[in-house]
Parts: C-alpha cells; structure tokens; sequence
C-alpha cells in the first residue's frame, strides 16, 4: 500500500519512521535522505541551507496539522502563487534523524480506520512539505 512505499516495513507494520535507511526504507525517507546529502555537500562549499517541513493529512473535508493537531486552512493570498497552509506547524530540521522524529510524531497523531484489505488503513492523504532555503556566505 502507500503506506509501505512511502515509510517502507516499519511504519507499514505499525512501527515509527527511523532515520536508518537501507533497503526496505520507503521512498519518503531515501529522498529526504538525498537532501540532506546536499545539503551537507552545500555546506562545505559555503552554502547555507535550511530545511523546513509541514506535515499534514486531509481525512474527509477536514485538513489537520499533524505536528500540532491543529485545524488547518488553505489559503491563496495571491491567484497564482503558492497555497499557504494556514495553522499548520512549520518546523526547521537539522538532519534526517530529526525529520524521521517529526515524521513518527505526526504518523502518531494519524486518523487510522479498520478496512477489509487494512486492520490499520488511514482512510485518509498526508502531505510533506519540504522548504529548502538557500543563502551563500553572508546574504539570506
């Protein structure tokens, strides 16, 4: 299921997203994995970079901040430009141990209903927002 391609075995199982990447780790982790990768690369050019993340789910009509359980509200201040999730948590993570810590937290405060095929389906979407910015030296 998505579950399994996105954490791999662990979460899958019932257990919480760790940072160990090998190879029944989902996709989810490998690529924040090859982020922090380039940012460290980044870094030992000169280059400042700092990653931050959301992390909510839409389950029906609802959508909720799955780092404070907060209601969240999409919001387009310009037609456009980029949906700002209005009462979502950002969160600023170092490395990928930190990442998989906010991810495990927000798995935990997951809606999950029984299905036929699922005794632990979510019923419902998450999305991982990743910023990623960038400064070189002293300018931000």
């Amino acid at each position: 299921g998505k579950t399994h391609t996105m954490f791999g075995a662990s979460v899958a199982n019932g257990g919480t997203a760790g940072a160990v990447v090998n190879s029944n780790t989902g996709c989810l982790l490998r690529a924040l994995r090859e982020l922090f990768e380039a940012k460290d690369a980044l870094g030992e050019r000169g280059m400042g970079v700092e990653l931050s993340v959301q992390y909510i789910q839409i389950y029906q009509d609802q959508v909720t901040c799955l780092s404070s359980g907060n209601a969240v509200q999409l919001r387009e201040e310009v037609a456009g430009a980029p949906v700002l999730l209005q009462g979502a948590t950002t969160t600023t993570v170092a490395n990928l141990g930190e990442a998989a810590e906010f991810l495990a937290a927000g798995e935990e405060r997951k809606r999950y209903a029984e299905t036929a095929m699922n005794h632990r389906s979510s019923r419902a979407h998450t999305v991982l927002v990743v910023k990623i910015v960038q400064t070189q030296g002293d300018m931000s």
